[in-house]
């Protein structure tokens, strides 16, 4: 019988297909099932695979045969690949179209200079005039083009000539349309197939097919324009004088004449680069069975590589689990299920708390296992690096202290299955979780974490150290400061990276959260400051009676101060309707222009703008609920009656509902809720009640039972677990807030102005 009770506090009062039928059960159980087979893969003790054992340059002991199929990058295979493909690679010659008016533009300085030269000199007497080495430096100088003095002699009759300028012109024009001038490596890579040519507007490279006579090289464009263009474009007769003068023309073409395809060893590396980042890696597989290496066979380098990857596989494949291991996981998980359904309802069956559960386990976990599979059998404290105190830290955080506590405990069992069983790993996870759930339970900044971890430290250090004392009482372990430090250290990391992001996919609103919300510098306080500035008083004013009234009874107090900050915030856009920012009689007299239907609908308005402006601005739904909740379904009075009021004296046959003049709600729907209801309901009579200089408290305690009464009466509190204990401390405790606001101070005697001063100021006057 006590097997079948506890089943049926476990299982789901409806029938158990209707459950497995339903899409969000499924996820929950599958979400279940997952992170127990993941968390039993990552904490039971492994089947044991042999682990291969070799030597670089030492034949095999045996012949290593696949237990499993698995896959190996082959570096080597690769690199051949990558110097094929380099080798490969074209070398890149830019072509320049614009070769032949580059020429001409030099020919043409030329020219101007020698001009220039035969003016200056016609103009000297003969023993001033200037040879033509001088010529020679200044063409040198202004065209980078050297041209012997004695070629320069030679064509100085004819240099400035028409014909000159026109048939080199024509020359070089038909020179550079027939052929290309390059360079004389040109003729090896285009022999090897491997020219790439470009122009200068970036066309791709591609390997041109480019016809071996129609290139120029330097010894072959001598004999060319010797034998074929000057002949053609400056024919002259054979004399001796003429031969002399095609001698000094060739030589003049062929120093002014500029290649039009040239190597770009930059260009030529890029597409190297190119060629080697397209090849792929190399993957070799090997299959379950395959021989992998024969017994006295030397390993190659490839082998010695992956008999490596195949030991790590092998550490990766040891997840066979003992039945007994568990047994004793499922039965943890099961008496956690039966807490959370007995005193955590809302943990009972919802898929985000068991991922929540589940998750910071299997992050201690994989951590662990990681740490584990880098440093191998190099350290037997290895199990020193699972962060067990993440546990704590995270439980309290996102869940609460009781379920951090129990998620330490399942943790610290499950790194000791981790460890095959190993109490020296065992209990210093156990005494570290402990210690972080007793430091984060007053966590109030992000940054005190780092306080966390120091304590998370000195109760690891003190762990270790003493059950190593309690194993050999001979020496002590010094080592025990270090392990303590990283693993808090590692929490601590891992701490501050998860709990924003699990804030943030999970939606969880956590203390530190509303910390930061309720800072007084967010956006819209610091807009319902500006434009409200009545509300954003009250607002405070009900924070702090809220608050004190939370912490009184247990409440989240947190949670209750940013509630009521932000429950208000929707007068922000229609803020002269509401009383307390009525500052001039024209103000207060704005309700009186419309119907007491159309004001009320005004004021409950602010619930619905309220809801669409914190969804804007990003507010947690735990704070939003805040904003319906604490008006829940009361009836607006004021209107109410008025309209009551003007029903009565009208000839109307349409009489005025009550449900009208009703917020919409819901109820408040958790204690803090209540909470904020109430210190709004007495925040607002209080203000508009306790004036005068004496304030008597008997008057403060019978406007906070009247508030308490009147919401009670109104059926407000039937959805939430408000107590009849619970009220009492609350009433008690905002009794005391406003007997601190609105404490009795004596009066202030003012001086009295005596005759002469108010003689002598009647006089300055006049004067």
């Amino acid at each position: 019988m006590p097997f079948f009770s506890l089943w049926s506090r476990v299982r789901s009062d409806e029938d158990l297909g209707t459950v497995f039928r339903r899409p969000k059960n499924v996820a929950r159980i599958a979400a279940a099932v997952v992170i127990l087979i993941a968390l039993i893969l990552l904490s039971a003790p492994q089947f044991q695979i042999a682990l291969v054992h070799y030597e670089s340059g030492q034949p095999m002991t045996r012949t290593v045969v696949a237990q499993f199929s698995f896959a190996v990058d082959d570096p080597y295979a690769h690199a051949e690949r990558v110097r094929a493909a380099e080798a490969a690679a074209p070398n890149i010659y830019v072509y320049d179209p614009n070769a032949a008016a580059a020429v001409m533009e030099t020919v043409a300085t030329i020219i101007r200079l020698a001009e220039r030269f035969e003016r200056d000199n016609e103009a000297k007497p003969p023993a001033q005039r200037a040879d033509y080495g001088q010529l020679s430096r200044e063409i040198l100088n202004a065209t980078q083009v050297f041209i012997s003095s004695a070629t320069l002699r030679a064509l100085a009759g004819e240099i400035r000539s028409v014909r000159f300028a026109k048939s080199l012109g024509d020359l070089f024009q038909q020179l550079y349309k027939d052929t290309v001038v390059v360079e004389a490596s040109y003729y090896d890579d285009w022999k090897a197939r491997r020219v790439g040519i470009e122009t200068p507007t970036g066309v791709a490279p591609s390997v041109q097919a480019l016809d071996g006579e129609r290139a120029l090289t330097p010894d072959r464009l001598d004999g060319r324009i010797r034998d074929y263009y000057l002949p053609r474009f400056y024919p002259l007769s054979r004399t001796p004088r003429d031969t002399d003068l095609l001698n000094a023309l060739k030589e003049f073409i062929v120093a002014v004449t500029r290649m039009n395809l040239v190597y770009s060893k930059e260009r030529t590396l890029e597409v190297q680069r190119k060629q080697r980042e397209s090849v792929e890696p190399v993957i070799r597989q090997f299959h379950r069975g395959q021989t992998l290496i024969a017994a006295g066979q030397i390993p190659t380098p490839f082998e010695l590589r992956m008999l490596g990857q195949y030991n790590v596989h092998i550490r990766g494949y040891r997840i066979l689990r003992l039945i007994g291991y568990l047994i004793v996981i499922l039965g943890m998980f099961g008496y956690l299920a039966l807490y959370a359904r007995r005193f955590r309802p809302l943990l009972r069956f919802r898929t985000s708390s068991i991922v929540l559960i589940g998750l910071p386990l299997l992050v201690v976990l994989f951590v662990g296992r990681v740490a584990s599979a880098f440093l191998g059998d190099r350290y037997e404290e290895i199990g020193y690096l699972f962060p067990a105190p993440l546990l704590g830290m995270l439980g309290v955080i996102l869940l609460d202290t009781e379920i951090a506590i129990i998620l330490v405990m399942i943790g610290s069992v499950l790194i000791g299955l981790a460890t095959t069983m190993n109490f020296h790993m065992m209990l210093p996870a156990l005494f570290g979780g402990l210690a972080a759930v007793v430091s984060v339970y007053r966590l109030r900044q992000r940054g005190e974490l780092f306080r966390t971890a120091i304590h998370v430290a000195a109760a690891n250090t003190a762990a270790i150290a003493v059950l190593r004392l309690i194993e050999d009482p001979t020496q002590f372990y010094y080592a025990a400061a270090i392990w303590g430090t990283l693993n808090a250290a590692l929490s601590y990391l891992l701490a501050t990276g998860l709990v924003p992001l699990l804030e943030s996919v999970f939606g969880i609103t956590t203390d530190l959260k509303l910390l930061e919300l309720t800072g007084g510098h967010h956006p819209l306080m610091r807009e319902l400051e500006e434009k409200s500035p009545g509300s954003y008083q009250h607002s405070l004013n009900v924070a702090k009676l809220a608050e004190a009234a939370a912490d009184a009874i247990g409440a989240n107090y947190l949670l209750v101060r940013a509630g009521a900050y932000f429950h208000d915030i929707g007068k922000t856009l229609k803020p002269r309707y509401f009383s307390e920012n009525q500052m001039t009689p024209e103000e207060r007299r704005t309700h009186e222009k419309l119907t007491p239907f159309l004001s009320c609908l005004i004021i409950r308005n602010h619930v619905k703008e309220g809801i669409e402006l914190a969804r804007r601005y990003g507010l947690p739904e735990r704070v939003i609920d805040f904003i319906p909740q604490h008006h829940g379904t009361c009836l607006i009075k004021y209107f109410y009656y008025e309209a009551v009021r003007q029903y009565e004296e009208s000839e109307s046959a349409e009489p005025v509902r009550e449900a009208d003049f009703r917020y919409p709600g819901p109820k408040p729907q958790t204690i803090e809720a209540a909470i904020v209801m109430l210190a709004d309901s007495v925040e607002a009579i209080a203000t508009s009640r306790l004036t005068g200089p004496n304030i008597d408290a008997n008057d403060i305690q019978r406007l906070v039972i009247d508030a308490i009464q009147d919401k009670f009466t109104d059926g407000q509190f039937d959805e939430c677990h408000l107590t009849f204990r619970q009220l009492h401390e609350i009433r008690e405790s905002m009794v005391r807030t406003l007997l601190s606001r609105f404490h009795h101070r004596v009066d202030y005697p003012v001086a009295p102005v005596t005759a002469a001063p108010r003689k002598g100021l009647r006089e300055a006057a006049a004067a």
